[in-house]
């Protein structure tokens, strides 16, 4: 049975960087929308959000495209997903804008 081995390099190839920037987002998006909120904050909170789906797109199309899949990758990519829209849904269910059964 072969073994996946992590590499150095498969850390930081750009696919990888694209989802480590995505989970960074995460923090922002939050503070964005902790409560008084702002059009702005929702306008910025929606920008981030739209960026971060973006960059999960571009991201997969490198990866395959250049060979650049790597175990991290894997790992990392569904990871950043399930953490940005539970960090949304969660921050949106005291703004009284999504009921808490949904999120949970």
């Amino acid at each position: 049975m072969a073994r996946n081995r992590i590499r150095g390099r498969d850390f930081f190839n750009l696919p990888n960087i694209l989802t480590y920037l995505r989970i960074t987002a995460i923090p922002l998006m939050i503070v964005l929308l902790v409560p008084p909120v702002t059009s702005f904050d929702y306008n910025m909170a929606f920008l981030i959000c739209f960026l971060a789906t973006l960059t999960d797109y571009i991201d997969g199309i490198i990866a395959r495209r250049h060979n650049q899949v790597t175990p991290i990758g894997k790992l990392m990519d569904p990871l950043a997903d399930k953490l940005l829209v539970s960090a949304v849904f969660i921050m949106l269910i005291p703004l009284k804008k999504m009921q808490a059964w949904v999120t949970f």
